[in-house]
């Protein structure tokens, strides 16, 4: 079970760099210009909150988009980058892992995700009539749960998606407890449980493969605490986009992501949702993939990803539509 659990951790962690958040206070107004983009990286440490919020200049204000990384914790920065040069203003928020906040993703507070919302609506490089939720793997479990609670956003996206709300996930599996990765109101969320009794299933789940997919089917087969679990989507007073692979070995993000689908549906939500799943593509975003073995359609997923995203994100929060290549 120990080696499992460390494989599972691998698993769960994009294979993405973090910038490790810094402990000290930064003076109001002081930001970084780095070289390769030209793009202004503004330390956020206010009100508990940890990120960095990353804009094309200092000179306007812009839409805004809450980004939400998956379960490798810190600050991550480079789809923000991505979509901050096409015209955005994106905090990449941390929300575990780093000083100052929760070590692993267990039983975090949402309300720490409002105080990033009302922090966003006040700051100087945003306007604050037009804001976004973009969140990826284990953060699209944030992005399509937050705005259920918080009517603050024009536009949701939830990429590698999930439709329930999962147990904890620790950087450090010495720490492990059957806990809620989340939080409200001082009470722990419903969650699904992962279930490791499928040894076929639980086998594939390792840092060789990095196949887990089948390992949350499973899990997903405990059908009161699934119930339980559900993401309730259709409070969502806004369009939703997901996106995914249908060949992600990581989760299976497309199946679960049909299921948002059949809920919004069932609902007869009223705004434009959509969900485009990739054929032969894995645990892809707008820049890469991460799964361990890579898929035929990779490339294209990442393509198309990326142009289905800024198109949603420019109908939305700009009101136009980006001209295809």
């Amino acid at each position: 079970m120990r080696i499992l659990l460390t494989c599972v951790a691998i698993i769960l962690s994009l294979s993405s760099r973090t910038t490790k958040a810094q402990s000290s206070t930064i003076a109001p107004g002081k930001v970084a210009v780095p070289t390769s983009a030209g793009l202004l990286h503004i330390p956020v440490r206010d009100n508990g909150l940890v990120g960095t919020l990353i804009v094309p200049n200092s000179t306007q204000t812009y839409p805004g988009i809450l980004r939400l990384g998956g379960g490798e914790g810190g600050i991550q920065v480079g789809d923000a980058e991505t979509i901050s040069a096409e015209g955005y203003a994106v905090l990449a928020l941390a929300y575990f892992g780093v000083d100052g906040l929760p070590a692993d993703l267990q039983e975090v507070p949402l309300e720490y995700f409002g105080k990033a919302i009302a922090w966003m609506k006040n700051s100087p490089y945003i306007d604050s009539t037009k804001l976004a939720v973009i969140g990826i793997s284990r953060g699209s479990t944030l992005a399509l749960l937050l705005p259920t609670i918080y009517n603050d956003f024009d536009a949701v996206v939830a990429i590698a998606p999930s439709h329930v709300v999962w147990q904890s996930h620790y950087l450090n599996w010495d720490r492990y407890a059957v806990r809620s990765s989340l939080s409200y109101r001082g009470n722990a969320l419903p969650f699904v449980p992962y279930d490791f009794s499928n040894k076929a299933a639980s086998a594939l789940c390792n840092g060789k493969t990095a196949a887990c997919s089948r390992m949350y089917e499973h899990s997903l087969k405990q059908r009161q605490r699934v119930q339980d679990a559900l993401i309730p989507v259709e409070r969502i007073r806004a369009p939703i986009l997901l996106l995914s692979g249908k060949a992600d070995t990581m989760w299976p993000s497309s199946k679960m992501g049909d299921l948002v689908m059949r809920r919004l549906a069932k609902a007869k939500h009223p705004y434009e949702d959509r969900h485009f799943a990739y054929a032969n593509a894995g645990h892809c975003s707008i820049n890469r993939c991460y799964d361990a073995v890579a898929s035929a359609g990779n490339g294209m997923a990442v393509a198309g990803i990326r142009r289905q995203l800024l198109d949603f994100l420019d109908r939305h929060l700009r009101s136009k539509q980006r001209p295809h290549p």
